[in-house]
């Protein structure tokens, strides 16, 4: 049987904690080496998890240092040579019994899959399903293939290649985690599941969704229903760590073409945030752009690394991410509505749709 070593990370979790913890008591899983890392709570977490887990197995650090850093000083504890998969949990995650044999099984059939993550559904009474899996356009526009309240009827079902999934649930090869030098670790919140996900494909290893294998999953971070205590949005966050996966993931002649579009559209944006009056929104972008502009230097010793060990060509793998040429076009007719004296509605709903955060949190959450 496979050894799994599982990393919960817990933020300010106390309202769901301790369920969590149940299902990860239960036997569904006898080889499941566990590590709890209280990331900077200042909830009732620490109490919790200071009852529940023993001392050898839990890490505490005084602030949220990012999810990045939280799995890398939990990976610091295990022993991963002789480690088989290891299993990333966020602390608003129940699996269903039978997920992680499933998660387990969809990777011993086909050697080729390096990284696998359940169907995620909302945590309550309602079969809604929140996530199959993720992909972006080719400027770095998230693009979500459920609808907002879609009911699980199994339309999702097959198992198939995606371009990322959620680092809620996720289950890695150790071996290719160690590999790949585990996440950026400059990211804290936010694309992290892209830009490790990305990384795995250059290297020829497949991600897929298994949606045999079910997570009910609250995403309280995305829906802000806790503080993430790193100083910043969703929007940022969310914009600063896509371009830079970009621009150390892409080879150089996409790179040259895609990136002023990418900086186009994100100027369009902030100039339409300033015309509304959403100030906050605007300096949301301005300093992701600056972040990426002082990580230059890192970002680019980044890239050195992927592109010299990677094995897959963009041109390979462009199936897996969503056209890109429909939101340049909805930006064009926007500006060109907006200078006849029209409104900036059109571009604003969709640069909010595709940003974490804007989510509506269904009622059977917010009684957390």
């Amino acid at each position: 049987m496979p050894r799994v070593y599982a990393v919960l990370v817990v933020n300010n979790g106390s309202e769901w904690l301790s369920e969590v913890l149940d299902t990860l008591d239960s036997p569904q899983y006898p080889n499941l080496d566990l590590v709890v890392v209280d990331n900077g709570s200042a909830d009732d977490s620490r109490n919790i998890i200071a009852d529940r887990v023993p001392d050898e197995r839990s890490i505490r650090f005084r602030r949220n240092v990012g999810f990045g850093r939280a799995v890398a000083g939990a990976l610091k504890r295990g022993d991963l040579e002789a480690t088989d998969y290891v299993l990333l949990l966020h602390d608003d995650l129940v699996l269903a019994p039978n997920a992680l044999g499933r998660l387990i099984e969809a990777c011993n059939q086909d050697p080729s899959v390096g990284i696998v993550g359940p169907k995620l559904r909302e945590w309550g009474p309602e079969p809604i399903v929140q996530e199959v899996g993720g992909t972006i356009d080719r400027f770095g526009r998230a693009e979500r293939p459920v609808e907002p309240g879609e009911l699980d009827q199994g339309q999702h079902d097959r198992q198939r290649d995606v371009l990322f999934v959620s680092t809620a649930g996720m289950l890695i090869r150790a071996d290719m985690l160690r590999a790949l030098g585990g996440f950026d670790t400059r990211y804290p919140a936010f694309r992290d599941d892209l830009d490790l996900c990305w990384r795995a494909w250059l290297r020829g290893h497949r991600v897929q969704i298994v949606p045999a294998a079910v997570g009910y999953h609250i995403g309280a971070a995305t829906r802000r229903l806790r503080r993430l205590g790193l100083g910043r949005v969703p929007r940022e966050l969310a914009e600063r760590h896509s371009v830079a996966t970009m621009m150390a993931c892409y080879q150089p002649l996409r790179l040259l073409w895609l990136m002023p579009v990418v900086f186009l559209l994100a100027a369009i944006r902030t100039i339409g945030f300033v015309a509304t009056r959403r100030i906050g929104d605007a300096f949301a972008i301005i300093r992701a752009y600056a972040w990426n502009l002082v990580q230059l230097p890192a970002t680019l010793g980044r890239r050195r690394a992927i592109q010299r060990n990677r094995t897959v060509t963009d041109a390979q793998i462009a199936w897996l991410f969503a056209p890109g040429l429909p939101r340049v076009v909805s930006y064009g007719e926007a500006v060109a509505d907006w200078v006849a004296g029209g409104s900036t509605k059109a571009f604003l709903a969709e640069a909010d749709e595709a940003e974490p955060g804007q989510q509506q949190t269904p009622s059977f959450i917010r009684t957390f």
